[in-house]
């Protein structure tokens, strides 16, 4: 069931958190796809190296969580050493779809010992930390599970106070109905959770035109610009 708009009285303000960035190895034809075009495979690979330098240094902002950057694939990790700051703890994925991903991820982060736990992608550099730390502060108010959603249906974040499987269970992933599901997945369940402002994935071309007015994601918006992005989005609407 949903939790209530306001903070729960409970507080475990020193309880073990973890924050975990899933990402996937900026190879050309591998990341961002469905912005070929106006971009080409090189330039999608290259966007997204800068979306996760914006994504690691927001994720660095949030304060008291130890911090994880969660690759895939598994045998990418001389390729990806670099782009992950220090003091950062490099893992790989591991399960055959995004829902088994998730649901071992947590699971080893919840054996380790953690009481709260966060997973975000590489694919909204401009989150706000304040809504990670707005989901930290609903799992110690009490909630079993908080979600930003994202507006291509699917979620942006979630966060859990424990290993709980009802989230991951059946749903179709890489598909609108994602985050419905989801919902529906946990009022089965019976966990108590909480759905906070929607942020968005950065995965369409007219994502990209509103992420160059954000005020947020420096070195995504810095790539965008030199590359002339705006002027190429504009020549293709002209176009159509």
């Amino acid at each position: 069931m949903p939790s209530a708009p306001g903070r729960g009285t409970l507080s475990v303000m020193g309880a073990r958190k973890a924050l975990a960035v899933m990402f996937k190895a900026p190879e050309a034809g591998r990341v961002k796809t469905r912005l070929v075009p106006p971009l080409t495979a090189d330039e999608a690979a290259s966007l997204y190296r800068s979306f996760l330098a914006d994504t690691f240094a927001l994720a660095s902002a949030v304060e008291g969580a130890d911090r994880f950057g969660v690759y895939s694939p598994d045998d990418a990790l001389s390729r990806v050493r670099a782009l992950v700051p220090p003091g950062w703890r490099l893992e790989p994925q591991r399960g055959r779809d995004l829902g088994e991903r998730l649901l071992r991820l947590f699971a080893g982060l919840f054996a380790r010992g953690y009481a709260r736990a966060a997973v975000i992608g590489g694919d909204s550099p401009d989150l706000p930390p304040r809504l990670i730390a707005e989901a930290f502060s609903r799992l110690d108010g009490g909630d079993d599970v908080v979600l930003v959603p994202a507006d291509d249906g699917g979620y942006c974040l979630i966060a859990m106070s424990g290993p709980h499987g009802a989230p991951f269970r059946e749903v179709p992933w890489s598909s609108e109905r994602v985050l419905d599901v989801t919902v529906a997945r946990l009022e089965e369940a019976g966990l108590r959770f909480s759905l906070l402002e929607p942020w968005r994935d950065v995965d369409r071309p007219g994502d990209l035109a509103a992420l160059m007015e954000s005020a947020a994601a420096p070195a995504s918006r810095a790539w965008l610009e030199k590359a002339g992005v705006a002027l190429r989005l504009r020549a293709a609407r002209k176009s159509c």
